[in-house]
């Protein structure tokens, strides 16, 4: 993060594209969660919770780009804040294999229409998977991940 100078900057370079690119040889929660990417809850220390929002409204907005939702002004900044509070903690690969699964429909579907519930569900139960593949790492590869 040190060479991206301006939170605008994060947002510009770190484009749901970018990151679906970038990380695709990510495939399973293990390899995403060890990569030693900066996390949600650094970017927000370092560039500000909006910069964290912003970036997340991105990938919601490509979520729904993707799927073919309509989604307002009002239910973008809801996801975004409720899905940070649940995801804080993930680093940007993690956050593109998120999106990944959650496009594939691996912890759901949408049925048609944005669903913040479904979304919010989708984040629990990659947090659950999360922790089960870090309680069987040895303590020295968990540290990694905190």
């Amino acid at each position: 993060m040190a060479k991206i100078k301006t939170p605008e900057q994060f947002v510009a370079q770190f484009t749901p594209e970018y990151c679906i690119r970038k990380y695709d040889d990510i495939k399973t929660i293990r390899e995403a969660s060890l990569t030693g990417y900066f996390k949600l809850r650094e970017v927000k220390h370092v560039y500000g919770r909006s910069t964290v929002h912003a970036w997340l409204i991105y990938w919601i907005v490509d979520l729904c780009r993707v799927m073919d939702f309509e989604i307002d002004d009002y239910q973008i900044e809801q996801a975004s804040m409720f899905l940070y509070d649940n995801i804080y903690m993930l680093n940007v690969s993690e956050v593109s294999l998120f999106f990944k699964k959650v496009k594939s429909g691996e912890f759901g579907i949408f049925y048609g229409k944005f669903n913040l519930q479904t979304l919010l569900i989708a984040a629990i139960e990659y947090r659950k998977q999360r922790g089960l593949e870090i309680s069987k790492m040895p303590s020295e590869l968990q540290e990694k991940t905190l």
